[in-house]
């Protein structure tokens, strides 16, 4: 197993173990004591990490790549977060999973762009390979749910890597080269803004274009939705 970020505990979602029937019986126990109300409640890993206390290996601790949890947003440059190489396992952390049978979350899912709105500063993990795991559910829906197959049907084509013309328009960045705001009070620099070419951060910026503006006033991110931009606004 792998450790489970900056926790203490260990991830369970990939794990290589020995099958005992002690062991078993023992989390069967803890699990009835949770589900009848007799013990705190708690979901497999911490009953897991109880259970095998001790007696756990931690896989491949320099490239994490048998449980790739990709970190985003502020815990990115957190020590006990490494980023992940030669990626064996990539773990979809966090709610709800890119295989939801949901046509408007699989419609985020399969934008590459996507992620870096609904995954930054979150929980979710390796949201980088979203999209081109959606491209595996179609190209195997066969092997899917009935459910999924038709939520897959009504989202559309996959997005590819790196993108081919055939790729669906949702496929590319929706941000302009250049927005336009004339009237709003929530923000005092008005007017247009260009999309420049100043490299953005990814903790800072989520990885986004930066716009520049009047009076040097600089739009720092741009995250779309619906075909619509919204961003954080900052003098630099």
């Amino acid at each position: 197993m792998v450790r489970d970020g900056c926790h203490h505990e260990y991830n369970s979602g990939v794990m290589l173990f020995q099958p005992s029937a002690t062991n078993f019986r023992q989390m069967v126990k803890m699990v009835a004591g949770a589900m009848t109300g007799n013990t705190t409640k708690m979901h497999d890993q911490p009953i897991i990490n109880h259970v095998y206390e001790g007696r756990i290996t931690e896989l491949d601790k320099i490239t994490v790549a048998d449980n790739c949890m990709d970190p985003t947003g502020r815990l990115h440059k957190h020590a006990c977060h490494r980023p992940c190489k030669e990626v064996v396992v990539s773990h979809f952390t966090g709610l709800p999973k890119p295989a939801r049978a949901d046509v408007d979350f699989l419609d985020i899912v399969r934008r590459p762009h996507s992620p870096t709105q609904h995954c930054f500063a979150t929980n979710h993990g390796s949201c980088s390979a979203w999209a081109s795991y959606y491209c595996d559910l179609r190209a195997n829906r066969k092997s899917l749910t009935k459910h999924l197959r038709r939520s897959i049907g009504a989202t559309g084509d996959c997005c590819h890597s790196p993108g081919r013309k055939s790729d669906p328009a949702v496929c590319r960045d929706e941000c302009p080269s250049q927005v336009m705001f004339e009237s709003d009070q929530t923000f005092h620099f008005l007017g247009v803004f260009n999309k420049t070419s100043i490299v953005p951060d990814i903790v800072k910026h989520a990885a986004r274009p930066i716009y520049s503006g009047p009076n040097g006033a600089r739009w720092r991110t741009c995250f779309t939705s619906s075909q619509r931009c919204a961003g954080l606004w900052a003098p630099m």
